[in-house]
């Protein structure tokens, strides 16, 4: 048995304390010493397979990889280092992994399999993971989530539904978990299939998830955007402890439908139970007071920004310069119905102003939210102040 790591080996790309830089015969490899590293230029951070590995070999990294697996003789060593290609995306390496565990025999077994799996799709090698999954024999509970997360990750949301489906009726002895549930519900959202989202529904009904938090602010999240806010405000409303995450999926489902009205009320209810919102109900309740026309109450909320030091979130300096947007046109549009009946419409983006100063802002408003430029975004919101109403 080849020892290779010794008492004083340090994974971290430190060698043996003593003559670190020698190199080191086969014969005293046979006798348990270390394998020599090689010296880094100091200040130069690089994955520690840039020094186990000799850039002169080639063949280094599969006899690395050998020698790590025979060490324990068990496939249990593949995952630490796949792990370690998976946290540095050293896709190569990883693939030289997955050589030597094919070799050695170990691809059949169902850890190393969803550890293979997991690591192409860390790296966003999604074919790859399909791949890995399609070719192993034995699959558990792990393996279909992984995979049904992962096509759910990347927006394969039509493979992502086909795997969920292949898994309930084709292996029927593997009953989808928490995991799973989560997983899929996501999906179930983008693509407005409510009809799933139904039949997962009674699934977790009848096994006991509705009881998960995360669980229910899912199925809050999938029934507002599927366009049934009834059924949403129901199973939001079932929530036994709700979470600053329960609140915004309510709000974003009722704001995503413009019912800006419902969105307003749920808004009031959070305050009014103490809850602090935060950068994502900020982002989803500036476009409700928008659509309400609630502009004073809009310069509050910004107010509550400054406080709360997430003003800069570009998000929230998006929906502020479209909060702005809307009151100077309604403001301009008011001014100019005043001089000239004809020559504005407020539903119009291109609302034609007689004064140059409404011009430029406007202008300034539209390539500021391009770029995302929260100094320009911020003028215009600062010299908008005048325009806003107190209703």
């Amino acid at each position: 048995m080849v020892r290779f790591f010794d008492s004083n080996f340090q994974f971290n790309g430190q060698g043996p304390s003593s003559d670190s830089n020698s190199s080191c015969s086969a014969k005293n490899r046979t006798a348990g010493a270390s394998v020599p590293l090689t010296e880094e230029p100091p200040g130069q951070q690089s994955s520690p397979f840039s020094k186990l590995t000799s850039p002169s070999s080639s063949s280094s990294n599969t006899v690395l990889c050998i020698l790590v697996v025979l060490s324990c003789g068990t496939p249990l060593s593949v995952p630490i280092l796949l792990l370690v290609c998976s946290d540095f995306v050293e896709v190569h390496k990883g693939r030289e992994v997955h050589g030597v565990v094919f070799k050695l025999g170990f691809d059949g077994d169902v850890f190393v399999g969803n550890t293979l799996l997991a690591f192409y799709g860390n790296c966003g090698l999604l074919d790859d993971a399909t791949k890995v999954f399609d070719e192993m024999s034995e699959r558990d509970k792990v393996s279909w989530n992984n995979v049904i997360g992962l096509c759910s990750l990347y927006g394969f949301y039509k493979k992502a539904l086909r795997f969920f489906k292949e898994m309930v009726m084709v292996v029927p002895q593997i009953q989808p978990d928490l995991v799973t549930v989560v997983s899929v519900l996501p999906v179930c959202a983008e693509t407005e299939d409510e009809v799933m989202a139904t039949n997962v529904h009674c699934y977790a009904l009848k096994v006991g998830l509705l009881s998960n938090l995360k669980v229910g602010n899912a199925f809050v999240d999938v029934y507002g955007k599927c366009g049934n806010e009834k059924a949403s405000r129901k199973a939001f409303d079932e929530i036994d402890e709700r979470n600053v995450i329960s609140w915004n999926a309510i709000i974003t489902s009722f704001s995503f439908r413009r019912k800006y009205t419902d969105a307003f009320d749920v808004f009031r209810l959070m305050i009014g139970e103490g809850v602090t919102p935060n950068t994502v109900t900020i982002s989803s309740m500036l476009p409700v007071l928008g659509g309400l026309g609630l502009f004073k109450l809009g310069m509050e909320v910004h107010g509550f920004c400054l406080r709360m030091n997430i003003e800069s979130d570009v998000f929230i300096v998006n929906a502020l310069i479209d909060l702005c947007n809307i009151s100077l046109r309604k403001s301009s549009f008011r001014k100019t119905r005043q001089r000239d009946p004809w020559s504005a419409d407020p539903k119009d983006d291109a609302v034609i102003l007689v004064q140059p100063d409404d011009v430029k802002m406007v202008q300034s408003n539209r390539d500021s939210r391009k770029i995302c430029d929260f100094s320009v975004g911020k003028w215009v919101y600062d010299d908008t102040y005048p325009l806003y109403d107190s209703n």
